[in-house]
């Protein structure tokens, strides 16, 4: 996608990305990693992270607490005192850029949430894109600066795209079933 080259990933670094029990066994076979390697929970007592979609799990350590599976954030070399996706790759800034461009590692075995971003369907036959904000989060550092163009519908292949909002959508809904035992 044509918008993401150069990135250097605010997306991957704004925001907690929700993944399900399928992408996580094909990031660690991908991988090589554990599952403590690639996935930890975060907190979501405000449904800020599932937003309907991602499943809550509730641990005996924290039962009022709901969480999601997220994938690993860890801390950035580019943006000091901000965090990244751990799958994210900085690249050093070119001459005369303040941030250098940002690779995902797992690009070809992300997790679904990545694959539809921003798109998104009500009744997995239409297709509608999110708004995405100028920030991912409310401090509005470079770190967590978000595209600089709005998406449009074209930008999307609508086959690919609606195929993946669909098994996203149906690998979350078994996730929630394993959540709910």
């Amino acid at each position: 996608m044509g918008h993401c080259l150069g990135c250097h990933t605010g997306c991957c670094r704004a925001f907690a990305v929700p993944v399900s029990g399928a992408d996580i066994l094909r990031i660690m076979s991908a991988t090589g990693q554990t599952f403590r390697e690639v996935a930890c929970r975060w907190e979501d007592p405000q449904g800020e992270i599932d937003r309907g979609h991602a499943p809550h799990f509730h641990f005996a350590d924290d039962p009022e607490t709901p969480y999601v599976i997220c994938l690993l954030h860890e801390p950035s070399d580019s943006f000091p005192g901000t965090t990244r996706c751990k799958f994210i790759h900085e690249l050093p800034p070119a001459e005369g850029q303040q941030s250098g461009a940002s690779q995902c590692s797992i690009y070809t075995d992300r997790p679904g949430t990545c694959r539809v971003f921003p798109a998104k369907s009500d009744d997995l036959v239409q297709i509608d894109l999110q708004t995405v904000p100028e920030y991912g989060r409310a401090e509005q550092q470079p770190a967590y600066k978000l595209c600089p163009v709005q998406w449009q519908l074209t930008d999307l292949n609508p086959f690919e795209i609606l195929q993946e909002i669909r098994c996203t959508t149906e690998e979350m809904q078994l996730f929630r079933l394993v959540a709910r035992m």
